[in-house]
């Protein structure tokens, strides 16, 4: 399961608007948002009492978007990822870390 997602076709923002349009910081994190497997997770976490957290680190033509949440230990706290996806910033690919 997982691999490439691609984003299904669409048309430009506007008439003569190039279909090359950038993907942003925001765009990508919504991809990533909106993925069922992130989407369960996080609703996983939400009837667990937990909360999902998102962090986003611009590596030249992608995007990648760390899923996780904090898991506190007593006052200790460490970070425990879901996935990590690559976001192609022209292209909109998505590709999953973790497998």
């Amino acid at each position: 399961m997982g691999g490439v997602f691609r984003p299904t076709g669409s048309a430009p923002d506007a008439p003569g608007a190039s279909s090359s349009r950038t993907i942003s910081r925001d765009d990508a994190l919504e991809k990533v948002r909106t993925m069922p497997e992130v989407e369960e997770y996080i609703a996983m976490l939400k009837e667990a009492g937990a909360h999902g957290a998102f962090n986003v680190e611009d590596r030249g033509d992608e995007w990648a978007v760390q899923v996780y949440e904090i898991v506190q230990q007593g006052e200790d706290s460490h970070t425990a990822t879901f996935n990590w996806y690559r976001i192609h910033k022209s292209t909109g690919a998505a590709l999953k870390e973790f497998e």
